[in-house]
């Protein structure tokens, strides 16, 4: 099981005057749903916490685990503080190695640059196939013109496919590679669910830049499928959803 830690740190509690919650406890569930769901006090994720979470004397705990959680902070004496979403850092064997050389890509463009897409645009380009040539015209009155020379016989493999709408995709038939791309912007609740204009058999990545490069913005893609997938943003300051632009760019495999 790969696991990581859960925001909130090595798990401080306090109120908004610095007073810990001593003696409080942390529920954690599935989004959306009070069905608990395990957090853990090693990084192995072999040893798993009680539910709720008991925070000690100086309103701490030790919580590690994976993917998007529902928390819910309780004082000592029962009484609700928060009810919010939050979800772990990805861990870094989650980025696929083809898409390391663009996880700091600050443009669509720039991420296509990367990816090589568009080096392989300009070479299907260069490799697309002579078409016939024309017939000659006819020669004077009386005489015919001689036929025009025949152009080189086509050759080569199928041409590349794409679309430049929001979303937008370019497919080679060729290598069945797949790049979907758009730009798109997350709700006020920091959230957004999006389709790919073409489906993955094999999908290796997605990218999502934020519109302004606000260095307080952190978009997470979360539930990544053959279809879409879909963002999480939430400001570094207090870890709230924030509406929010981005650009995003996926890669993969399809089929014509």
């Amino acid at each position: 099981m790969s696991v990581s830690p859960i925001p909130n740190g090595e798990q401080f509690f306090i109120d908004e005057n610095g007073k810990p919650y001593a003696g409080g406890q942390v529920l954690m569930a599935v989004p959306g749903t009070l069905a608990l769901k395990h957090t853990y006090s090693d990084q192995d994720g072999a040893v798993p916490n009680l539910n709720p979470v008991p925070l000690d004397a100086a309103g701490r705990c030790v919580m590690w685990g994976s993917g998007d959680y529902r928390q819910i902070l309780y004082d000592n004496l029962g009484n609700e503080i928060w009810d919010r979403l939050t979800s772990c850092a990805l861990p870094g064997d989650v980025i696929s190695s083809v898409m390391l050389p663009v996880v700091g890509a600050q443009s669509l463009q720039q991420a296509r640059d990367l990816l090589g897409v568009t080096q392989a645009i300009q070479d299907a380009v260069s490799d697309l196939s002579l078409l016939k040539g024309p017939t000659g015209p006819q020669g004077p009155q009386g005489v015919k013109g001689p036929t025009g020379a025949t152009g080189p016989a086509a050759t080569g493999s199928s041409n590349p496919t794409a679309s430049s709408g929001n979303p937008g995709y370019w497919f080679d038939p060729n290598t069945n590679f797949l790049i979907n791309f758009g730009i798109s912007a997350t709700n006020g609740s920091g959230t957004a669910v999006l389709g790919f204009a073409k489906s993955y058999t094999n999908l290796l990545g997605v990218v999502v830049t934020p519109k302004d490069n606000s260095l307080n913005t952190v978009l997470r893609v979360v539930n990544a499928v053959a279809t879409g997938f879909s963002v999480i943003a939430e400001d570094t300051d207090n870890t709230i959803g924030i509406a929010t632009g981005f650009s995003w760019c996926a890669h993969g495999f399809g089929t014509p």
